[in-house]
C-alpha cells in the first residue's frame, strides 16, 4: 500500500487550517480575510503558511494547486485535468463571442480606455460589447478622461483576474502569445497592442486558460450563449449613460 513520506505533511497547525478555510471557500480568499479568522496569527506568519501550503501540494503533485489571485488566494484544479474532471461535473460554459473578446483584449491591455479609443483600434461600434463586459463585471469605468465631455475610461476589475487565473496584468501573455493563439482574437488587434506593450516577451502559463475563455462563439445573435444569471450592478446602471459619450 503506497504511503506518503512524513515530509510531506503539512507540518504547522495553522497551515493546516488556513489550507482548510481555502478548500471550502467557492470564492478566492483576500489575505485580509484570512488575518481577520485568525486573530491571534501575524499577516506575515499567514503568509507563511500559504507558502508551506503551497510548497506540500506542489511537492505531492496533487490535482489541485494554490493560486494567488490578485491578493487573495484559492485551491483550483489544475487546467490539464479539465477533462478529467469533466467525467464527473459540467460546467455551464459562457463563451465570449469574437466582438466581445476581442473589446475585453483592447481594455486588458491598454487600460485605462475609452470608448472612442476602442472603437479607434477595432472600427466598428463598442457600445453593445461594453455593456456586455460592464453587465459581466469584466471591465468596470476606472475615471475619466480630462477631456470634453469627460468620457468615461474603462479597465478590468478583480473579478477578470479570478477568472483568468491571474496574480496581477503583469501576468497577463505577451502580444506574441496572443497572436498564436487558435481565436481570431489576437491576430486582428495584435498589431495595435504590440506598439503600446512595452513589457518583455516571456512565457506565461495562462495562455492556455486565456485561450478557452475566449473562444469565439458561433452566434453573433448575443454577446453571450446564455447570459440569463449575469447580474446588473447599481454601479453599471450608473455608468451606462457614460458610454455613449
Amino acid at each position: 500500500m503506497e504511503t506518503f513520506e512524513n515530509n510531506n505533511s503539512i507540518e504547522t497547525t495553522l497551515a493546516k487550517e488556513v489550507s482548510a478555510i481555502l478548500f471550502v471557500s467557492t470564492k478566492p480568499v483576500p489575505l485580509e480575510k484570512l488575518t481577520e479568522l485568525f486573530k491571534n496569527n501575524s499577516e506575515d506568519e499567514i503568509s507563511s503558511a500559504l507558502s508551506e501550503v503551497k510548497t506540500k501540494i506542489d511537492e505531492m503533485d496533487l490535482g489541485f494547486e494554490l493560486l494567488t489571485i490578485g491578493d487573495s488566494y484559492q485551491l483550483r484544479s489544475r487546467p490539464e485535468l479539465a477533462s478529467t474532471i469533466q467525467k464527473l461535473i459540467t460546467p455551464k460554459m459562457k463563451r465570449l463571442s469574437k466582438a466581445a473578446a476581442e473589446t475585453l483584449a483592447v481594455v486588458a491591455y491598454k487600460q485605462p480606455v475609452s470608448k472612442a479609443e476602442i472603437e479607434a483600434i477595432r472600427g466598428v461600434d463598442a457600445l453593445p460589447t461594453i455593456k456586455t463586459l460592464l453587465d459581466a463585471k469584466l471591465i468596470r469605468v476606472i475615471g475619466r478622461e480630462d477631456t470634453p465631455g469627460s468620457p468615461a475610461l474603462y479597465g478590468t476589475t478583480p473579478y477578470f483576474l479570478e477568472k483568468f487565473g491571474l496574480t496581477d496584468l503583469s501576468h497577463l501573455p505577451t502580444v506574441r502569445e496572443i497572436t498564436e493563439l487558435d481565436s481570431e482574437v489576437g491576430s486582428e488587434i495584435a498589431s495595435e497592442l504590440d506598439s503600446e506593450t512595452n513589457s518583455e516577451e516571456e512565457d506565461s502559463e495562462v495562455s492556455q486558460n486565456l485561450s478557452s475563455e475566449l473562444e469565439v462563439s458561433d452566434t453573433e445573435e448575443s454577446e453571450f450563449e446564455d447570459s440569463s444569471d449575469i447580474e446588473i450592478t447599481e454601479e453599471n446602471r450608473d455608468t451606462e449613460d457614460a458610454i455613449n459619450v
